[in-house]
């Protein structure tokens, strides 16, 4: 076997036929013919392989997304279930012994900011039993204003009735953590819905 069918063959024809000869102008034009051909396909097969590229990157940006969507919900999920039983811990625990602690400040801060216009109006105060003590020894060390404190059996700790000339305010800490509560076991609930939900 030899390899005479790989090259070319520049043998005259023996049938007597004339050889075409091509002009400079028919070869250069046979050229370029031939280099617009090669060029076009060429470009041809950027265009697709930048067409199977881009579609490739889009497609794993998009898969990627999802992914990521998905793990941001997820620990967003996992983080707030976890936070559960602190947030009901601080509500149950750590919020009714502060609210206690502070009461007198508190209670005293709402007194002055109401006698601040009033200053030569009486102040009256009505507390729980157990509390007219400390809020009378808190008034006293403040030593800016005079207030007349009675206690009433009807108000439990953390309640107190505020009045200075006409003005008149309720503070009640017993609410404000049942509020507190009720807002924490509203986000814990929601949380727990959207899980299920996804």
């Amino acid at each position: 076997m030899t390899i005479a069918h790989l090259l070319e063959d520049f043998t005259m024809p023996s049938d007597g036929s004339p050889v075409q000869m091509l002009s400079e102008d028919m070869l250069e034009d046979q050229r370029l013919a031939s280099f617009e051909q090669g060029y076009s396909a060429g470009w041809d097969d950027a265009v697709q392989a930048q067409e199977k590229e881009t579609s490739r990157i889009s497609s794993g940006l998009a898969s990627n997304l999802e992914d990521l969507s998905f793990t941001y919900h997820e620990a967003l999920s996992q983080m707030n279930a976890n936070l559960a039983p602190l947030f009901r811990g601080l509500a149950d625990k750590v919020l009714p012994d502060t609210m206690s602690a502070a009461f007198g400040q508190h209670v005293a801060d709402e007194i002055m900011d109401m006698a601040r216009d009033q200053v030569e109006q009486p102040v009256f105060l009505v507390v729980s039993p157990g509390e007219q003590e400390v809020v009378r020894n808190l008034l006293e060390r403040n030593g800016s204003l005079t207030a007349k404190v009675r206690s009433d059996q009807l108000l439990s700790p953390g309640q107190a009735y505020l009045r200075v000339g006409d003005s008149e305010r309720e503070i009640d800490c017993n609410a404000l953590t049942e509020s507190i509560r009720n807002s924490i076991d509203a986000f814990i609930h929601q949380t727990r819905e959207d899980r299920k939900h996804g």
